[in-house]
């Protein structure tokens, strides 16, 4: 049995970790477990899972799960959107270290108390995380998790490519001072994707840094399946535009790359009828699918799957894109406010 949280009065840090959970039943234990293996002589720790009315049986999981931990406290969230359950479960937290993770998440063992120790270390720092290890389930997983392990797939500047110890854009499972909360307020509950990009925007804005360490991991499982996927980073690119119409800046200029592409791929029509525009678009095609080989080969897959690997980087980049053109006309053109239904459909 855990140690209920009085039998850590004594202890040198606290944080409490927050853990937004809808329909997953299959992930939501392992996460749970390797939260408390994180409590050690130096960490005490509080978990609060906030479970989004789920329609699998996650609640009774979590029901089971919280007869073995003392320290977790399940918190309901009717509406079961991400950004709503990240404010419950930090509202509703008590420690002056604060940490948010996925239910499809597992962390490394000495991740908090690593994490907790280099905002000690760093005052200027408003949160840290460690590097993100995209973990497969099946064969199609594995090709997808190698995509999003590669700086050509997702770009660069983030914790899931990372191998550099230092600030960064935004980091995955990260662990804030409370204070950050004080100063820069919630997460944006308007924003059903992008609410971290938004929110690690303006903490940046306020002036922390976001630090991502190489001495701890996150573990992710990833979708195994390449319509999941499709529709996860359409709706990255879709929300990606509100994000930016709210701050009126383009938050990463990678983020550009992928809607470019697409309107690239749209030129198609326009080859047959000038030589010249023919030329330039099959020598910008070209690199692309060199450069696209290029880093498949550098992940180590294997020949066979390279074609799959390939198809899930053009997945990845035409899937944003083109939600990120939608999100261009329903915020931008539009001046909607709300999300359309494929934009706020879950992607699990």
């Amino acid at each position: 049995m855990i140690p209920s949280l009085s039998d850590y009065s004594l202890k040198k840090y606290s944080v409490s970790v927050v853990i937004p959970c809808r329909n997953e039943e299959h992930h939501i234990e392992s996460c749970v477990h390797a939260v408390f293996e994180n409590i050690s002589d130096d960490l005490e720790v509080e978990i609060l899972v906030v479970e989004g009315n789920s329609s699998d049986k996650s609640l009774q999981v979590l029901e089971q799960i919280a007869l073995r931990y003392s320290c977790l406290k399940i918190i309901s969230n009717p509406q079961g959107m991400t950004p709503v359950a990240f404010n419950l479960g930090i509202k509703e937290s008590k420690m002056p270290f604060v940490a948010v993770t996925g239910a499809r998440s597992r962390l490394d063992p000495d991740y908090l108390i690593t994490c907790i120790r280099i905002l000690e270390s760093k005052p200027g720092t408003g949160c840290v995380g460690g590097r993100l290890v995209p973990v497969s389930d099946s064969a199609t997983s594995n090709i997808i998790s190698n995509a999003l392990s590669s700086p050509f797939g997702i770009g660069s500047g983030n914790s899931r490519v990372s191998n550099v110890e230092g600030p960064c854009d935004t980091v995955a499972s990260p662990v804030f001072r409370r204070v950050v909360f004080d100063e820069v307020g919630y997460f944006d509950e308007d924003l059903l994707r992008n609410q971290d990009d938004d929110f690690s925007y303006r903490i940046r804005r306020r002036g922390y840094d976001i630090w991502c360490t190489q001495a701890t991991r996150i573990y992710y499982t990833v979708r195994s399946g390449f319509q999941k996927l499709s529709l996860q980073y359409f709706q990255y690119g879709y929300w990606k535009v509100l994000v930016n119409r709210k701050h009126r800046a383009f938050t990463t200029l990678r983020q550009l790359v992928p809607p470019l592409f697409v309107v690239f791929l749209l030129t198609t029509f326009f080859t047959p009828f000038f030589k010249c525009f023919l030329i330039c678009w099959s020598i910008t095609l070209a690199v692309y699918l060199a450069l696209s080989f290029l880093f498949s080969v550098r992940t180590g897959t294997s020949l066979l799957k390279l074609p799959a690997l390939m198809y899930t980087f053009f997945l990845l980049h035409t899937s944003y894109g083109l939600g990120y053109w939608k999100g261009i006309w329903h915020f931008g053109i539009l001046g909607r406010k709300k999300g359309s239904k494929s934009g706020s459909r879950l992607s699990r």
